[in-house]
């Protein structure tokens, strides 16, 4: 469930309250599990969530990338279930007695029990990543290699960091002519708690959003309400959107045969 997870995440002091809103707004509005939406959004590494989830649940967690192929395991749950709902089967053991799931939320009971109905067999969780959880089932279900798909999404990410200026600028903000408007959303200095008040100005946000429909960049201001916050991290989470949408359309047009990586990466050099 996503409050013990959320609870798990914060007592970690892994996200803030502010980023717990955010990442749960963005999960009821998009859907997707809270563990890989706090990685997504880059509030905290993938490693420190799966060891936090790890430790806080008294589960072991494992590496995906290294496991080998059980056949025996995978034939106890079809692919589009585990795609759906992120798990992944590692192995089966104890003579056939006891299976291995990989969970990046083991706190999904529903799951864990359409799991345990489907292979009838005794299920034993353990804790892994929902990037090494897809890209398992991708390469021991679907028989993709790893180089290859490294290949394919190293242009598509590539694409990404043109288009927001690099990757070391985290939570970049522009406008629809691709102006910046806001370098590092976490730079802005949050409102604060006791300063007194100050005359009625013009929303910095506010600005922003009118911008993102011209030409003009904001001016710089040096202190954000939490309104102009919560205006900005929303406007954030709908370019983080259309990000995740490009890089889904240019997968299946590499996986679709219409162009290779190579030619797109070609093309965005050029363009």
């Amino acid at each position: 469930m996503a409050s013990r997870i959320a609870d798990v995440l914060v007592r970690a002091k892994l996200i803030d309250e502010l980023q717990l809103r955010s990442a749960l707004a963005h999960q009821q509005q998009w859907g997707g599990r809270l563990p890989h939406i706090v990685v997504e959004k880059r509030f905290s590494r993938e490693e420190k969530v799966v060891d936090a989830i790890a430790e806080a649940l008294k589960l072991p967690k494992v590496d995906l990338e290294q496991v080998e192929n059980d056949p025996a395991a995978l034939g106890k749950l079809d692919v589009d279930f585990c795609r759906a709902n992120g798990v992944f089967p590692c192995a089966l053991k104890d003579g056939g007695k006891l299976l291995w799931l990989a969970m990046s939320d083991p706190t999904d009971v529903p799951v864990v029990d359409q799991v345990s109905f489907k292979v009838r067999v005794r299920i034993k969780l353990v804790v892994a990543s929902e990037r090494q959880i897809q890209a398992a089932i991708k390469r021991f279900y679907l028989g993709e290699s790893a180089a290859p798909q490294q290949q394919a999404y190293g242009s598509i990410v590539a694409s990404e960091e043109l288009a927001s200026g690099g990757s070391d600028e985290d939570g970049k903000i522009v406008d629809m002519s691709g102006h910046t408007l806001v370098r590092n959303i976490k730079d802005i200095k949050p409102p604060e708690k006791h300063a007194a008040p100050a005359a009625p100005t013009a929303s910095a946000a506010g600005d922003l959003l009118d911008d993102l429909m011209g030409d003009g960049a904001a001016a710089p201001q040096e202190q954000w309400s939490a309104q102009d916050m919560a205006k900005l991290h929303a406007i954030q989470d709908q370019q983080e959107k259309g990000a995740r949408i490009l890089k889904a359309v240019l997968d299946l047009c590499v996986q679709k045969g219409y162009f290779t990586p190579d030619e797109y990466r070609n093309k965005v050099k050029k363009a």
